[in-house]
């Protein structure tokens, strides 16, 4: 067998015409190797200056990469040119030789949004490449059940919202939508998201059209925006893991390896390698909420039986507090000690209203967001923000609310407050805290359900350390909060479970963390795209 260099010279020689057609295709493929050259140093480069645990110069990154400060030199001037670092004032020196000029990632110059569909709230945020949220908006509501399209269009319209309060030199390189289910992320379908009932959405049409507000400036037409702007898909809970991986965009979090369950209505989760996220063969890995630690437990939302999140997630937790109404006394309560005959979770249909609690906010943004009830059935997020906003307009189809721009909520009907089965993020919270109080105070209900939850937890986390090995388990939403009250007994049944506790026992992190994780880690996750390539965006 002839290698393809001797054929190749062989058949030049049988026909000299050809010899000039593959000297241009040897110059295209030399031109093509400098070009990917110069687009893995442009990438190596911009990576360098985002994960320096301090502000680099030029001589520092040439030292870290190994290329000479000039070829480091010209490559940096590439990045401030478009946008994507900074140079600070030079640091003082002592002796010889110019002061250093430190690299930065550029402020506000650069921005990526991410958007976060869940059973009780819409979010927004818009991030900077230095990892600022400099826009928001939060409204609350129950979408259990919800027809996808108003809901997706209501997002779409706290997206525009927010983006046009923007400067009008700000390029906006994505739009990252999180959904608590799987997804297809090729084709921007929601496939499965079990808590909000939602089967086979194609989503992105759904949230309308997404412009960036720089489109016409000269700065936006040097990275190449496209209108509309493009919308990626991905797991609510895998994109909240982000938020644990990246300290902002481009810069590891303490946390590198590590298993995330974070508890909401139900249970996501997700498995972070080495800083990245681990996906699996279709980008579905991590969904640990529906690992079934007992076959002949309760029904779930998912059509399996027995999930964690029937013991674990937050909406079991309201049933376990005594705030379900009278045909749901039953739910959730069998398995592992007392089996139940399975029932599948039903949504309350209870108009509800919640301003946004203050703990919830994301630091140094004011919103104040409400929705309350109405007989029409139309809705509305309504939002103040910071500068103040005009609310949107109604949009019809938007299941039991209406939105206000008074930030105060409307009492639903008398009564709902026990009977709705999804209430927020730190009513999740409040609930777990407070089941850990009754326990502690002698509940015999109190202590069964957390004995349940607790038992639960350890089956699902030691398969999880026993298939992957690793050991930290990172927990948050309101399972953060029973970590922090039966931790100790939890870390104790887990490394029972554990095969390997003897040598690396299991370690519990519980972490608190913006109420909408998923959005700022589907923001964060379309800047780590530019920092990772950022030749696609500067040319």
């Amino acid at each position: 067998m002839r290698c393809p260099a001797t054929v190749s010279i062989m058949s030049a020689r049988r026909n000299p015409r050809s010899q000039a057609a593959r000297a241009d295709r040897r110059a295209a493929r030399a031109g093509a190797r400098q070009s990917t050259l110069r687009e893995t140093n442009l990438s190596l480069v911009a990576r360098t200056i985002y994960a320096a645990p301090a502000p680099p110069s030029r001589a520092g990154v040439a030292t870290a990469t190994g290329m000479t400060r000039s070829t480091v030199s010209r490559l940096v001037d590439d990045l401030v040119g478009g946008g994507l670092v900074a140079e600070m004032a030079p640091a003082a020196v002592v002796g010889p030789g110019r002061p250093a000029t430190p690299l930065v990632p550029t402020r506000g110059a650069v921005c990526a949004v991410g958007l976060q569909v869940d059973p009780t709230f819409l979010s927004v945020r818009i991030v900077d490449l230095a990892g600022e949220v400099i826009g928001s908006r939060h409204v609350t509501g129950d979408y259990l059940d919800a027809d996808p399209e108003p809901v997706l269009r209501a997002l779409g319209d706290l997206a525009r919202a927010a983006l046009a309060e923007l400067p009008s030199s700000t390029p906006v390189v994505g739009v990252g939508l999180a959904v608590p289910g799987i997804v297809d992320d090729e084709d921007g379908r929601v496939l499965r998201a079990p808590n909000l009932g939602w089967s086979d959405v194609d989503a992105v049409p759904m949230l309308g059209e997404l412009a960036a507000p720089a489109l016409g400036s000269n700065s936006a037409a040097r990275i190449g925006l496209p209108t509309p702007l493009p919308v990626t898909l991905g797991n609510e809970a895998a994109l909240a893991a982000l938020t644990i991986a990246r300290e902002r965009p481009g810069h590891p979090g303490e946390l590198t390896d590590f298993a995330y369950l974070a508890g909401g209505v139900g249970v996501g989760g997700a498995v972070v390698v080495d800083g990245r996220l681990v996906r699996g063969q279709h980008g579905w890995a991590g969904e640990f909420g529906h690992v079934s630690v007992d076959p002949d437990g309760p029904a779930c939302r998912c059509g399996s039986f027995g999930c964690l999140e029937q013991y674990a997630g937050g909406a079991a937790f309201v049933r376990a507090a005594g705030l379900n109404g009278p045909d749901d006394a039953r739910d959730g309560a069998g398995g592992l000690d007392a089996p139940a005959a399975p029932r599948a979770l039903r949504g309350t249909g209870v108009p509800g209203a919640q301003e946004v609690p203050s703990a919830e906010r994301t630091p140094g943004i004011e919103t104040t967001t409400a929705v309350k009830a109405t007989p029409t059935g139309e809705a509305t997020p309504a939002v103040e923000a910071s500068p103040p906003v005009e609310a949107s307009p109604p949009v019809e189809g938007t299941p039991a609310h209406a939105g206000t721009s008074t930030g105060e909520a409307t009492p639903a009907v008398e009564g709902a407050a026990a009977s709705l089965g999804h209430p927020g993020h730190t009513a999740h919270l409040s609930i777990t805290a407070e089941l850990v109080h009754r326990a502690q105070e002698g509940d015999a209900a109190a202590g069964a359900a957390l004995d349940r939850a607790i038992r639960a937890l350890s089956v699902a986390l030691a398969d999880v350390v026993n298939v992957l090995d690793i050991s930290t388990i990172v927990l948050g939403g309101h399972l953060a909060a029973l970590a922090e009250g039966v931790g100790e007994e939890l870390s104790g049944r887990l490394a029972h479970r554990v095969i390997s506790a003897r040598w690396a026992a299991p370690q519990i992190v519980p972490v608190t963390s913006d109420v909408a994780a998923g959005a700022l880690g589907a923001a964060l996750r379309e800047l780590d795209a530019v920092i990772d390539d950022p030749a696609a965006w500067i040319g």
